[in-house]
């Protein structure tokens, strides 16, 4: 009878604990400090837009494109990866992208290589996105 007592104290204990580990809405395969989120692109990607260019904040760099999947019609979708803890001397932190963030493709500048993503992380006034989450065609643009 003492167990079947503290059974419901375990319960939430457990449950408790496991909604503290500091890295909700992340899978399996997201490492600690990073967050990774897709872009839907409804004009034409460049051809040489790939995984690896960079993903940059106000010229920062903060992480990296993962995936580029073209659809036939010349849009498609831009998987990305930023660390979402950064020791900039202006601005020490954590990134944290909102639902009203803003994804522009632009050309880097030259012997840098081809593309980057400039991130407009959004603003607190909107909810922030869900690791994984994607956001809308009219949240992004191709320049250059």
């Amino acid at each position: 009878m003492p167990a079947a007592r503290w059974a419901p104290a375990i319960l939430a204990a457990t449950l408790l604990l496991a909604g503290c580990g500091g890295d909700h809405g992340k899978t399996a395969t997201t490492p600690p400090r990073t967050f990774d989120f897709e872009a839907d692109f409804g004009s034409e990607l460049p051809a040489t837009l790939a995984t690896g260019d960079p993903v940059r904040i106000s010229g920062l760099s903060v992480g990296t494109v993962t995936r580029v999947t073209r659809s036939p019609s010349g849009g498609g979708v831009v998987a990305m990866r930023i660390r979402t803890r950064h020791e900039s001397p202006a601005s020490p932190g954590i990134w944290v992208v909102y639902t009203d963030a803003q994804v522009a493709v632009r050309p880097r500048i030259f012997l840098e290589g081809d593309w980057f993503i400039d991130l407009d992380p959004g603003t607190g006034s909107f909810a922030p996105l869900g690791n994984g989450d994607r956001l809308p065609a009219t949240r992004t643009r191709v320049s250059g």
